[in-house]
């Protein structure tokens, strides 16, 4: 029997079967409208993954969880300085960091919105992305000042914060493919690309919003965060 090799986000975002696993924290993010020309890109997208006969070496993402991040703050299970904001103790409790970014992200007034564009469709070692790119000088000039406004007001600030790829997360890798799989998968990423270049369009998102979640498949307001399961007792 072959022994099964498993992609990064298991252990850690997800099981070995490919269920969803606790990963508290929380975010800032766009959702993607339901009612938009994106939210069906990203089904069509995810229906074409799901065709692989080898789909089930990934888990595929909710739709209506599907998002565009727009700035980082921190997962409960990733306490290091470089990913942690300087203003907290890196032992403070997820209440304190859900209370402390309430607070500061509310500092720090968001925009209307961002025009973005599709880049390409990409697979990583962790999992399978929508690459964006604002679609003008103008655009990308109000993301950085955004984003440079929330660092300072947050004490977050990672590594690649001024090289952040922006990306709508359709799935993860929970197993490795084979050769073949993995030819016959870079093929169909080809064929997704050259139709999305053509069809996707300008993603205009809303505001950006904080959210908080247990894990990688539901994103809540902070009204709904006493909802979550790792916010009770």
């Amino acid at each position: 029997m072959t022994d099964i090799a498993y992609a990064p986000a298991v252990g850690n975002k997800f099981y070995e079967d490919g269920t969803v696993r606790q990963f508290p924290g929380n975010t800032v993010i766009c959702f993607v409208d339901p009612q938009s020309a994106v939210y069906g890109h990203c089904d069509w997208m995810q229906e074409q993954l799901r065709s692989l006969p080898f789909a089930h070496k990934f888990t595929l993402l909710p739709m209506p969880s599907m998002h565009m991040t727009v700035f980082e703050f921190i997962t409960d299970a990733t306490r290091m300085p470089e990913k942690w904001s300087s203003h907290l103790a890196l032992d403070a409790s997820l209440e304190e960091t859900d209370a402390y970014f309430i607070k500061t992200f509310a500092q720090v007034p968001p925009p209307d919105g961002f025009k973005m564009v599709f880049n390409e469709v990409r697979s990583g070692a962790v999992g399978i992305s929508i690459k964006l790119a604002p679609v003008n000088d103008e655009s990308a000039q109000q993301l950085k000042q955004y984003r440079d406004a929330l660092a300072k007001a947050t004490g977050m600030r990672f590594l690649d914060h001024d090289s952040y790829v922006f990306h709508i997360s359709l799935a993860y890798h929970i197993q490795r493919q084979t050769e073949a799989e993995a030819a016959q998968f870079a093929a169909l990423l080809a064929d997704i690309n050259e139709k999305m270049r053509d069809t996707f369009g300008v993603f205009q998102t809303g505001q950006p919003q904080l959210t908080f979640f247990d894990d990688m498949f539901e994103f809540v307001p902070t009204e709904k965060r006493h909802m979550l399961k790792s916010r009770q007792g």
